[in-house]
């Protein structure tokens, strides 16, 4: 008993992602792969993070990844030129929400990405406002990807989570938001 709790506490210790969830005041540090849905915070503890929105997909705003822009210009019903167009409008727009700094809630679950750096999971939450839900709403991204049961306090499962964002969308492709405006 005692070596099991002892590893359990090795665990947590060594592991924080599995500690639970764990927040920090950021503020943006734009770097050249910056982008509506992952971008780099600066925490006030000095170490700079690259984070991944939970639950949403942005256009995408270069050409590195075919097959991702070709899926997206189908899911959105355009071309790859207007993907690429908006994914730009989205990385400005999470540009100047976050320039006045934003609080990033993790479990630092690994993101993967194309760089070295590593890349976490994040719900980013500006003035209580979530960024994801904002980008949904505003036309900027599409409910896909990762979700997570969050916040920790209110019981707000997967499935609700999603669920949430996907009724942004519909909003925002009914009233014509964004990338919507331009869809077949």
């Amino acid at each position: 008993m005692k070596f099991a709790l002892a590893l359990l506490f090795f665990i947590v210790c060594t592991f924080p992602a599995l500690a639970g969830w764990q927040s920090y005041e950021c503020q943006l540090a734009i770097d050249k792969y910056h982008d509506g849905d992952s971008f780099s915070g600066k925490a006030q503890t000095g170490y700079t993070y690259v984070w991944r929105l939970y639950g949403v997909d942005c256009p995408e705003a270069d050409e590195r990844q075919s097959e991702r822009l070709e899926e997206q210009a189908k899911h959105f019903g355009v071309d790859t030129k207007t993907v690429l167009k908006w994914g730009r409008e989205a990385a400005d727009f999470t540009a100047k929400t976050l320039s006045r700094g934003y609080t990033a809630h993790t479990q630092k679950h690994d993101a993967r990405g194309a760089s070295r750096k590593n890349r976490y999971y994040a719900v980013i939450l500006v003035k209580n406002q979530d960024l994801a839900e904002l980008l949904v709403l505003e036309g900027l991204a599409r409910a896909f990807g990762m979700s997570v049961a969050f916040p920790p306090d209110k019981n707000v499962d997967e499935e609700r989570f999603m669920r949430n964002l996907r009724n942004l969308e519909n909003r925002a492709k009914s009233a014509k938001k964004g990338i919507w405006s331009e869809s077949k």
